[in-house]
């Protein structure tokens, strides 16, 4: 399966400002088979911070932060959703989350740096009663908003398809 990844294509220097021809996209070979402990898994969400700025040099100014080398795939925080799991912790269609998320679409890790996101989990139930919920009793736009912003991080079909009968917008 072909991948698409982030690589440190190049350092800005300790005092020159990240610029997007630092980072270069490649595709790669995903392997096909996933070990004992493993999990395969489809990022949905990268975390940008500030501490990244210093990885991005040889130098990053602290002990506990290591740098990124050039040409490697970058990490840092990331969510994603298990796709097939070799793991006794984690099944298909658990949202995990790591601080050590390698910047590529789908990814085979080590379960045992993962943790369940259990809030976008419960999410994702909220959001299928939600529905239900709007189905059956009409609600005003207020509270309607108030839904919608709870379960769009998860893409749900709530978020982008009202149901037309119930809300006056």
């Amino acid at each position: 399966m072909i991948v698409q990844r982030v690589v440190l294509n190049s350092r800005p220097g300790k005092n020159g400002h990240p610029v997007a021809e630092n980072f270069r996209v490649e595709e790669v070979n995903l392997p096909d088979c996933v070990n004992e402990g493993q999990v395969q898994v489809r990022t949905l969400y990268l975390s940008v911070d500030p501490y990244m700025r210093c990885r991005m040099n040889e130098d990053t100014g602290s002990d506990y932060i290591t740098p990124w080398q050039l040409s490697q795939v970058v990490d840092g925080g990331g969510v994603g959703i298990i796709e097939e799991s070799k793991h006794t912790n984690f099944m298909k269609g658990d949202f995990v989350t790591s601080f050590y998320w390698p910047w590529q679409t789908k990814v085979i890790l080590d379960g045992n740096i993962l943790e369940k996101d259990i809030f976008l989990c419960l999410e994702k139930e909220m959001a299928t009663h939600f529905s239900i919920l709007a189905w059956k009793n009409p609600v005003d736009r207020g509270t309607w908003q108030a839904t919608v912003h709870g379960v769009t991080r998860v893409g749900h079909d709530l978020a982008t398809k009202p149901p037309n009968h119930q809300i006056s917008m």
